[in-house]
């Protein structure tokens, strides 16, 4: 728990609006789900579950999509961002994404995954989102996004 006790979370629970315990409540059943489907069924099939679209490899726009979110998405986005941190799995930029594009759904986010090579040759993947061609994640630049649609 990040060196704080039980009762320090209680009481930050306490402090949070009904709506924002249950939107934790949300992220975290629906991070849940994602873990469960990954591990039990196809990418193509979770994301279908959680109701996001999966991409090709069309070319994204430059900047961050984050700062003209609306504000409810911000809060929601945020929501996700504190679960994953705190999510027992290695690499959850996949699970981030899923999770935070079922919140984001009336917004039609796609999940975009791609590859590149790290410094010492070896092939490293990460997943984002894109909202109206724009990226949520300053670090995609780094990627070549793989096509997730079609066989």
């Amino acid at each position: 728990m990040n060196g704080r006790g039980a009762r320090h979370w209680l009481q930050v629970a306490r402090a949070m609006s009904w709506s924002t315990r249950i939107e934790y409540v949300k992220v975290a059943a629906l991070a849940s789900v994602s873990e469960l489907g990954l591990r039990w069924v196809t990418l193509e099939r979770t994301a279908q579950v959680l109701r996001v679209r999966c991409g090709g490899t069309e070319a994204t726009t430059s900047g961050s999509a984050i700062a003209d979110l609306p504000l409810w998405a911000r809060r929601r986005l945020h929501v996700v961002s504190v679960v994953m941190r705190r999510w027992p799995v290695d690499g959850t930029c996949l699970r981030h994404s899923l999770v935070a594009g079922n919140r984001l759904r009336r917004l039609r986010p796609i999940l975009r995954i791609g590859v590149t090579t790290d410094p010492v040759s070896r092939i490293a993947a990460h997943a984002w989102l894109e909202i109206g061609g724009r990226s949520l994640d300053p670090t995609h630049q780094r990627y070549h996004a793989l096509s997730l649609t079609g066989r």
